[in-house]
C-alpha cells in the first residue's frame, strides 16, 4: 500500500496510478451492470453488455468510466429509468466501440434537447432544438437518432472519425466542454447557475481553455494525461448574483469526472487562463482523492464526528472536508510554484498565491486531528504536510536570496 500511496501524493503526479484506480471503478461498475442484468434483465441492458463482451479493455474502460455511465447505473440501483439524454450516449458510445452488433431500436417517451448530446465519437451541439418521443437505431454501422412522429434524423457512422459541422463536433479527451447537456448542469441550489453558450462564447472559452492547458502542461504536465479519467467534463457555471465576482468551481463524487468551473463574474466577466488553470486543477485534485478513497477509505464515522475550521470558507468543518482541502491546496500551491519558476511573467502571481496557500494550510494542519482517518488518510495528510514544509523552506530561501 505504502509505494502505491507513494506514488498518488507525489506533487507531479502519477498517472498510472490514477489509471489502475479509473480501470478499479470500472471493473466495480462492470460487475453491478451484470448483477442488475441477473436481477431485472432488459434490452437495454442486454445490449450495453453484448457490446462491452465485445470490445477490447481499453473500449471498455472508456465505455464504463464515463461520467454518463455512471449515472446510469445509479438510476438502476434506485429503481429509475435512466433518461434518454442519459441512456443514449451511454448506448451511442457501445455502438461505437463496437461495431459488428446487429441491428437495435431503443426508444423513449418525451422530448429531448440537443443543446448538447453525445453521440459516438463526436457531439451534437443544436442550440434550441430537441426531438419529441427520441429513437435510437444501432445497426453496427450507423448511429440514427430520431423522433418517433418524423423529421430528419441525425445519423453517424461508427466506423468513423466524426468530422466537425456547425452542429456536430468532435468530442475532447479531457476538459470536455459540455453546456447545455442537462444531466450535468448545475442543480445544486448553491448560487450558480449553469452557462449555455453560443458559439463565439464557446469559441472564446475555448481559447482560455487551450492557454489554461498549455499553462497546465508546463508546470505539471502528468495532470493533462490523469484528467482524461479525472476531468473528462467541464460544465461552465457562473455566480447568479450579478454583484459576485468570485470565480465558483466545485466537483461532486456523485459525479466522478465531472468538473464545474466558473468561467464568468456574476456581471458576466469572462475568467482569464491563471484562473481557469488553476480551478481546472483544483477540481482534478478533488477527483484524484475520489478515487483514491473509492480503493482506500480515507476517514473513519465516529458517532460524534469532530469539526475543525477552515481557513479557506472560514467556516467549521468536518475531518473528510479538511483532509480534501489540506490535500488540493497544498498540491495547489506547488503547482503555482512550479507556474513561477517556468514563467517569469507570472513569477509574482505565482508567489503571491504560494504565500497566500501556505498561510492557510499552516492554521489547518496546526488545527487537524488524526483520531478520524484511516491509515491511508494520514498518510495523505502527512505527505500534504511536507509538502507544506518544503514550500515554506523555498520560500526562505527566495527572500534570502
Amino acid at each position: 500500500m505504502t509505494n502505491g500511496l507513494n506514488r498518488f501524493v507525489a506533487p507531479q503526479g502519477d498517472p498510472e496510478t490514477i489509471r489502475r484506480l479509473a480501470w478499479r471503478r470500472s471493473a466495480v461498475r462492470l460487475n453491478i451492470l451484470q448483477a442488475l442484468r441477473r436481477e431485472r434483465p432488459s434490452d437495454e441492458l442486454t445490449y450495453l453488455l453484448g457490446g462491452l463482451e465485445r470490445v477490447n479493455a481499453e473500449a471498455r474502460h472508456r465505455v464504463l468510466a464515463a461520467p454518463e455511465t455512471g449515472l446510469y447505473i445509479d438510476a438502476l440501483l434506485n429503481d429509475r429509468t435512466p433518461s434518454a439524454d442519459i441512456a443514449i450516449p451511454v448506448l451511442a458510445q457501445i455502438a461505437s466501440a463496437s461495431s459488428n452488433s446487429a441491428y437495435q431500436k431503443f426508444s423513449w417517451s418525451g422530448k429531448l434537447l440537443l443543446d448538447y448530446l453525445p453521440l459516438g465519437a463526436g457531439a451534437v451541439r443544436a442550440h434550441g432544438e430537441e426531438l419529441t418521443d427520441p429513437e435510437l437505431s444501432l445497426d453496427g454501422r450507423c448511429i440514427a437518432l430520431s423522433s418517433r412522429s418524423g423529421g430528419a434524423a441525425i445519423q453517424v457512422p461508427v466506423d468513423a472519425i466524426a468530422a466537425t459541422s456547425e452542429n456536430y463536433s468532435v468530442r475532447a479527451e479531457r476538459l470536455e466542454i459540455i453546456d447545455g447537456w442537462v444531466p450535468f448542469c448545475d442543480d445544486f441550489d448553491d448560487g450558480n447557475v449553469s452557462v449555455n453558450l453560443g458559439s463565439s462564447e464557446r469559441g472564446l472559452l475555448e481559447g482560455v481553455l487551450a492557454e489554461a492547458v498549455m499553462l497546465i502542461g508546463l508546470a505539471i504536465p502528468s495532470a493533462l494525461e490523469e484528467m482524461s479519467e479525472t476531468a473528462q467534463y467541464l460544465s461552465p457555471i457562473r455566480p447568479i448574483d450579478t454583484d459576485v465576482s468570485d470565480l465558483p468551481s466545485f466537483s461532486s463524487p456523485a459525479l466522478p469526472g465531472v468538473v464545474f468551473v466558473g468561467v464568468q463574474q456574476g456581471d458576466g466577466t469572462w475568467i482569464d487562463a491563471p484562473h481557469l488553470a488553476e480551478s481546472c486543477v483544483h477540481e482534478h485534485l478533488h477527483n484524484r482523492l475520489y478515487l483514491l478513497n473509492e480503493a482506500l477509505p480515507l476517514t473513519i464515522r465516529t458517532a460524534e464526528p469532530q469539526s475543525y475550521y477552515s481557513p479557506w470558507k472560514r467556516t467549521m468543518r468536518d475531518i473528510d472536508g479538511m483532509l480534501h482541502a489540506i490535500y488540493v491546496f497544498s498540491h495547489l500551491a506547488w503547482f503555482w510554484r512550479r507556474v513561477g519558476d517556468e514563467l517569469p511573467e507570472l513569477e509574482q502571481y505565482a508567489v503571491r498565491c504560494v504565500d497566500e496557500q501556505v498561510e492557510r494550510l499552516e492554521t489547518a494542519v496546526d488545527d487537524i486531528g488524526t483520531s478520524e482517518l484511516t491509515e491511508a488518510g494520514q498518510y495523505v495528510l502527512r505527505a500534504s504536510t511536507e509538502i507544506l514544509h518544503s514550500l515554506t523552506a523555498e520560500a526562505r530561501t527566495y527572500r534570502a536570496v
